[in-house]
């Protein structure tokens, strides 16, 4: 198959037979290329030379694409609280434009939108999930430092808002691509994927870094546990935190601090940047060498 804008090879599926007669596309990618994307990730890591601090480290790397999954996390289409939505709609531009860049090149896109199985019961995308052999999960024991912003009384709602469960389904702002995983809260789900696909490393976006991305049975900490490297695309994520409450911050800047924790302690961060822009310059140069 081609791209028909850029002439590009696009990822080619070998087709394996699952229980329930159902097809799981397992990746297989073209070398050169298309096998790594060089990213800017930032870690923090704690100095004991002279002064102790934190300090921030910076490198470039390159990523397999073969053995690395976007979540996209509880992207709902409602909250229970307003102000959540709202910045969930704002930040579905930047994680769709993300998602497609990323498929594109061919990164495997998991969809998490937690309680929501029953309205993508009849997708295919969440069929070949459910067909997939059950995988032993790894038994490991870790230990997390406490999160640096608390939710406080109102569930870290900045305004007051009824707490209920609205959602049925992700935000429809965000593209669903024929060969993506649609998983439900599930560790049994999203281990059979990783062991199917043979996953090293998850990068994760959506909502919330304090809540949903660190603590469902699909996110980081388990991962971490699992024994696979962990990111976060820190442009694309928000959290649940009220101002009211420790450590009496603005919103964003407590989101950063729950990006710098972590950088501290559970992986790295990114920016949807090195995903957009790379493949951006990459359709721009093909396509000008194609004149």
């Amino acid at each position: 198959w081609e791209d028909s804008m850029t002439s590009r090879p696009m990822p080619r599926f070998d087709i394996a037979f699952v229980s329930a007669a159902l097809l799981l596309p397992t990746w297989a990618f073209a070398h050169g290329d298309l096998g790594t994307l060089r990213i800017t990730e930032r870690r923090q890591s704690l100095s004991t030379t002279g002064r102790i601090r934190w300090t921030v480290q910076e490198r470039v790397r390159e990523v397999d694409i073969e053995s690395t999954a976007i979540v996209i996390v509880d992207m709902w289409n409602q909250h229970w609280c307003r102000s959540a939505t709202q910045r969930v709609h704002e930040l579905a531009s930047v994680v769709n434009q993300t998602a497609t860049a990323a498929r594109e090149m061919g990164f495997l896109i998991i969809h998490a939108p937690s309680d929501c199985e029953k309205f993508y019961s009849n997708y295919i995308q969440r069929e070949w999930v459910l067909g997939l052999r059950n995988a032993t999960l790894p038994s490991r024991n870790l230990t997390f430092p406490k999160l640096p912003i608390e939710t406080g009384k109102y569930g870290g709602c900045d305004v007051r808002s009824p707490q209920e469960a609205p959602w049925y389904r992700e935000i429809d702002l965000i593209t669903i691509g024929p060969y993506d995983a649609i998983i439900k809260d599930d560790a049994q789900e999203m281990y059979n994927i990783i062991s199917a696909f043979k996953l090293k490393h998850i990068i994760y976006m959506g909502v919330h870094e304090n809540m949903c991305i660190m603590t469902r049975n699909f996110a980081m900490q388990h991962a971490v546990k699992w024994g696979l490297e962990v990111s976060v695309i820190r442009d694309a994520v928000d959290t649940m935190y009220d101002p009211m409450y420790s450590p009496y911050v603005t919103h964003d800047e407590g989101t950063r601090l729950m990006t710098g924790y972590i950088e501290k302690f559970l992986g790295a961060s990114t920016e949807s940047y090195e995903f957009i822009n790379r493949y951006s310059n990459y359709t721009r140069l093909r396509t000008h060498s194609e004149l």
